[in-house]
């Protein structure tokens, strides 16, 4: 079986699975880590490492609130544990494989997880890839950024990234995409054969990563499961396109909940203390329109 394996970066070691005919890599690095300067700027190359790097357990999820906390049907289903490692430093993938060689062209599907962009992580039970793997396929899974590490705009980053400004965590998801693209091969996938999935709000991000020229090549099949589409004939709000300039105003009122005028000052702050006063700053603002609308 496929127990080591030599990626761009280096050497990666994983485990066998329940079934002892698969094998699952997890806590594979995609990117460079998320933080200090690297704080809402599009993903960085990953660095190369020596020797054989065990990748036996899934990396920390994306800061979000802590899951497991609720009586809730996520939280009986999904998010069952409160203690799960958390970072600012997430941007990793996970890898199931059923091949012997790295020679077998298997089909591959590359999945991302839903929760309105806000919440979610690849350790979620229904992502364990075990069971598709055992028929043959080579399963990813890959963590992104979320909320306001992932998709917050401010006129500086709009300036500075004028291309993607407020769409860091799907740059993330298309950089798993090109991590997958250069490597599935050697964990015996066929990078010519690849199909993106995802639930819910990243059945969204299925769509976003589908109309994307710059994924020319990335992958060649899509299965989009139970998102919402916005229909332009409807005036719903649900999912409907904003404008940059409502963002870039969005941006700049949360700095100012967090008590800081530029993006240099926000990097600096501590990542939980970032992810709180969203929280509070999100909770507030619904409030405020729920209030506007019965009003109305």
């Amino acid at each position: 079986m496929l127990r080591v394996v030599k990626t761009k970066n280096g050497y990666v070691k994983g485990i066998e699975a329940a079934d002892p005919g698969i094998t699952v890599f997890k806590g594979i690095p995609f990117a460079a880590p998320p933080v200090g300067e690297n704080r809402w700027k599009e993903p960085m190359p990953c660095e190369d490492w020596e020797g054989e790097r065990e990748c036996y357990k899934f990396a920390p999820i994306s800061m979000q609130d802590t899951p497991g906390l609720g009586d809730d049907i996520y939280c009986k289903e999904r998010h069952v544990d409160p203690d799960i490692p958390m970072s600012e430093d997430c941007l990793c993938l996970n890898v199931w494989t059923p091949a012997k060689s790295a020679d077998e062209k298997l089909p591959v599907v590359v999945c991302f997880f839903g929760g309105a962009l806000q919440w979610g992580y690849t350790a979620e039970m229904e992502f364990d890839g075990e069971r598709v793997a055992r028929r043959g396929i080579v399963v990813v899974t890959v963590n992104y950024r979320l909320n306001a590490f992932g998709f917050l705009d401010h006129p500086e980053l709009t300036a500075s990234q004028h291309e993607a400004p407020t769409d860091l965590g799907s740059l993330d998801q298309q950089a798993g995409l090109r991590w997958v693209h250069e490597n599935i091969e050697a964990f015996g996938g066929d990078p010519s054969n690849v199909t993106i999935a995802g639930q819910s709000a990243d059945g969204g991000s299925v769509l976003s990563q589908m109309t994307c020229p710059d994924n020319e090549g990335l992958f060649n099949k899509a299965n989009v499961q139970s998102t919402m589409i916005w229909d332009p004939c409807e005036d719903s709000g649900i999912v409907e396109p904003g404008e940059m300039d409502d963002a870039e105003q969005s941006g700049m009122d949360f700095f100012e909940y967090l008590g800081v005028e530029s993006v240099e000052e926000a990097r600096k702050l501590d990542a939980v203390y970032v992810r709180d006063k969203f929280s509070e700053y999100m909770k507030g603002r619904m409030k405020k329109i729920m209030t506007t609308t019965k009003d109305e």
